[in-house]
């Protein structure tokens, strides 16, 4: 990963090298020689990536008993994420590591007009799996 940033430095010292050339009158060589030094003097760097976790996500029907539900949950918090929940009630998705706020619906729960929630706010750590329930309660 952090070849990219060695090879943005050579073709900035390089650069460089000319427009000091044009500007100073200094050879080329020697504008090239002081700017791969300065470049090798210099830590690579790289950017940020925001880590990763992953979360399973379980929609389900609660009454008197609990049954999966199809249906969409989202997540919400410094990135938003939705996660289609096929009939089987659960689905993954590899999210920011961060805290979320979770709701869904489902086709099956008050016509697709009732919102599901989780008991309360979701952490994902960085690099780490993690559950979450997601009920649509029924009266």
């Amino acid at each position: 990963m952090l070849e990219p940033v060695r090879t943005g430095i050579a073709s900035f010292a390089a650069t460089f090298a000319v427009a000091c050339a044009v500007s100073t009158g200094c050879t080329a060589s020697q504008a090239a020689s002081q700017a791969a030094s300065q470049a090798e003097s210099q830590p690579a760097s790289h950017t940020a990536v925001p880590a990763a976790g992953h979360v399973t996500v379980h929609l389900i029907a609660a009454a008197m008993s609990q049954r999966p539900l199809p249906g969409v949950v989202s997540l919400s918090g410094r990135q938003s994420y939705t996660v289609q929940i096929p009939v089987t009630g659960t689905a993954t998705a590899t999210v920011a590591a961060g805290d979320y706020s979770v709701r869904g619906h489902s086709p099956l729960y008050n016509d697709d007009k009732g919102i599901c929630v989780a008991d309360k706010p979701l952490s994902v750590p960085r690099g780490e799996s993690v559950d979450v329930e997601v009920f649509c309660v029924e009266k």
